[in-house]
């Protein structure tokens, strides 16, 4: 009897699935030591090593954040409400004669060459082998 107990756990053991652990990382703390170690006036690491480590210059980084911090536009929708449907059929209708259709949609793996050392794991996919970005295309007429 504890034999078909023990061999009934072990088979449900077996169906629960594994999940990857979550760690916390601080964001904020992780900004401060980023700017102790390379952005004071005295920096902890000299600019060569900030090189290597983010393959990228000071200036190239410091660059995109300022442009990241500078961009106030409006989020593109991520779902057409009824109006912009009915004008995208319309207009694909018109030029194409094929009625009912939305968009074109193209999705392509592009192989991230100089991806960070410590980004490789979030950026690499079984079946790539190598990091890559997924570049995702939405055409329509009017954009």
């Amino acid at each position: 009897m504890a034999e078909e107990l023990d061999a009934e756990e072990a088979a449900n053991r077996e169906r629960v699935p594994r999940f990857r652990s979550y760690i916390h990382g601080d964001r904020e703390e992780a900004a401060e030591r980023l700017h102790k170690h390379y952005f004071q006036e005295r920096p902890m690491y000299p600019d060569k090593t900030f090189r290597r480590r983010f393959r990228m210059s000071e200036e190239l980084f410091l660059s995109i954040v300022e442009d990241i911090s500078n961009y106030d536009a409006e989020p593109l929708p991520k779902k057409p409400n009824g109006s912009d449907i009915a004008r995208l059929y319309n207009t694909h209708e018109e030029k194409h004669g094929f009625k009912g259709m939305l968009r074109s949609i193209d999705c392509m793996h592009w192989k991230w060459k100089n991806c960070p050392v410590a980004w490789k794991g979030q950026y690499t996919s079984g079946h790539q082998g190598h990091p890559t970005i997924v570049l995702e295309v939405v055409a329509s007429y009017d954009m």
